[in-house]
């Protein structure tokens, strides 16, 4: 019914926000996180979708983590120049801005953010 796009990424604890690390001492998964209200974004090559679009995220190498169902806010073209940037794409992502400095094939590419929605309330 919705387009599907993977979320496969574990995040390891050293490569977590300091304010998310007490919480995930092992690290945890992109979509539990995202599942657990602490992420709001990703970062990816294309936008997740147009903006009010429906889109079910889901682990392909772990169907057991199930799915999320997400709307889509808004995209933008990554633009970290300053330290303010960088924390401000962490912030939204969970990842550390250590672990942003270390990818800097981020800068350039297209964030989404978005909300997590109750499926039952787009049931057909």
């Amino acid at each position: 019914m919705f387009p599907k796009r993977k979320m496969d990424f574990f995040m390891e604890v050293h490569q977590l926000r300091d304010e998310l690390k007490p919480l995930y001492p092992s690290g945890i998964h992109t979509l539990e996180l995202i599942r657990a209200g602490r992420r709001q974004a990703t970062t990816r090559s294309q936008a997740l979708g147009s903006v009010g679009n429906l889109v079910v995220l889901y682990h392909s190498q772990k169907p057991g983590l199930g799915e999320v169902l997400v709307r889509v806010i808004e995209h933008r073209k990554v633009r970290i120049e300053t330290a303010a940037d960088a924390e401000s794409w962490s912030q939204l992502e969970g990842w550390s801005v250590d672990f942003l400095k270390s990818h800097t094939e981020l800068n350039g590419q297209i964030q989404t953010t978005f909300e997590v929605v109750n499926p039952e309330q787009h049931a057909s």
